[in-house]
């Protein structure tokens, strides 16, 4: 055992008191007690101070409560709870990024996920050298599935489409799939070309 190691192992087997009395000995107190310092930490480089990357709503508690103040400032819309949820999230973008911004992720949104159609922008992917392709492991290499069981896996359940059709095959041949567009899952897509 390290010397570290040792000393954490000594101190997590004193009596709660005793390592309260030696934290705060060295400074070390807790949100709750006085003597806190509330002081944020300097920011390091390439940091910068700016919104909440996701803020749940209802935790008005954990520091987002300005957030919900301006999600609550506007009427909610007199409409059933998707619509409602729709026009939260366009508020949030457009007052993030521009309204231009919020009108293309509704566009997204109503493509991908309602409609189920196939994103504006698809990656594209060159098709290695060879006439046959074992799907599983470009499903791998380029829709980054975790391994090529789980591919497997995906494709027996279904959950592969070659240009909108479900494929059952393992293997493919260049000419099947040049130029096809694969989806894998509900969201992952990527369109091969021959190089």
């Amino acid at each position: 055992m390290r010397p570290p190691d040792v000393a954490r192992r000594a101190f997590a087997n004193l009596p709660p008191t005793v390592r309260t009395v030696l934290l705060h000995a060295r400074g070390d107190y807790a949100p709750w007690e006085a003597g806190f310092d509330f002081t944020p930490p300097d920011l390091g480089p390439g940091e910068a101070v700016g919104p909440p990357d996701f803020v749940g709503v209802g935790v008005q508690k954990a520091g987002t409560s300005w957030w919900y103040e301006l999600i609550v400032e506007c009427e909610p819309p007199k409409a059933d709870p998707m619509e409602q949820k729709l026009e939260l999230a366009r508020l949030i973008v457009a007052r993030s990024h521009g309204e231009e911004a919020a009108a293309a992720a509704a566009e997204h949104f109503s493509r991908v996920v309602r409609q189920k159609e196939a994103p504006e922008r698809i990656e594209e992917a060159a098709l290695p050298s060879g006439d046959q392709f074992h799907l599983p492991s470009l499903l791998v290499e380029f829709l980054d599935l975790a391994s090529t069981s789980e591919a497997r896996r995906m494709i027996t359940q279904g959950g592969v489409k070659l240009n909108g059709e479900v494929v059952k095959d393992l293997d493919l041949s260049r000419d099947r799939l040049d130029g096809a567009l694969v989806q894998a899952g509900k969201r992952r897509y990527v369109r091969f070309l021959a190089s």
